[in-house]
């Protein structure tokens, strides 16, 4: 067991609750390609917002497929950055 790994385990149930927490702030806010992807999945839902007043199924459409799959995308590139970092520091 490396010392960082062995820190990591003398931690109590709500020190490793906030570390897990801090962590999935700093690499899902503080990265610019996830601020992006959350600014512009942003945009598509309050674009679909008004386009369902005149056409709802090109504003369902817009909302699924260009919305909701750059808030997925924006997940998993976080969830790799705080892998990557993880795996660095043991």
């Amino acid at each position: 067991m490396t010392p960082s790994t062995e820190a990591r385990s003398n931690l109590t149930f709500g020190q490793e609750l906030k570390q897990q927490r801090w962590d999935d702030h700093r690499f899902y806010h503080q990265s610019r390609i996830t601020q992006s992807l959350h600014l512009f999945s942003a945009l598509c839902f309050l674009a679909s917002y008004v386009l369902v007043l005149f056409n709802p199924i090109a504003a369902s459409l817009l909302g699924w497929t260009l919305a909701m799959w750059s808030r997925q995308i924006k997940l998993v590139i976080s969830f790799l950055n705080l892998r990557v970092s993880t795996t660095s520091t043991t």
